[in-house]
């Protein structure tokens, strides 16, 4: 779904693979496989991607992501890049960041 819609921010463009690539600093097979949907991309890489194409982020979004898909996504790769005996504790922490803000949130009215 993301890589589909890099492709189509590109093609619109006019540009090739090898084009972004080659401003990114890739090979064309990473952005082959990315727009093809074999690789996932990370924040950082999706972030390299819309500056190689001159566009915001939020264009190579799918218009079918929402925010709070987004932010999740953005929470599971943070907390992936802790070691494995430091998540635990991670864990641990938002949970205990979570109560102790919740009774503070707003509730939605219905």
């Amino acid at each position: 779904m993301l890589g589909k819609r890099i492709a189509e921010v590109r093609r619109a463009q006019g540009r090739s693979q090898p084009y972004v690539a080659e401003r990114i600093g890739w090979d064309q097979a990473v952005v082959s496989r990315i727009e093809n949907g074999h690789r996932d991309v990370k924040v950082v890489e999706l972030v390299k991607i819309a500056g190689a194409l001159d566009v915001p982020v939020s264009d190579l979004l799918p218009k079918e992501y929402n925010e709070r898909e987004w932010e999740a996504r953005r929470v599971l790769e943070a907390y992936y890049s802790f070691s494995d005996d430091m998540r635990p504790a991670i864990l641990n922490m938002l949970e205990a960041g979570a109560r102790k803000i919740e009774p503070e949130l707003p509730r939605a009215s219905g």
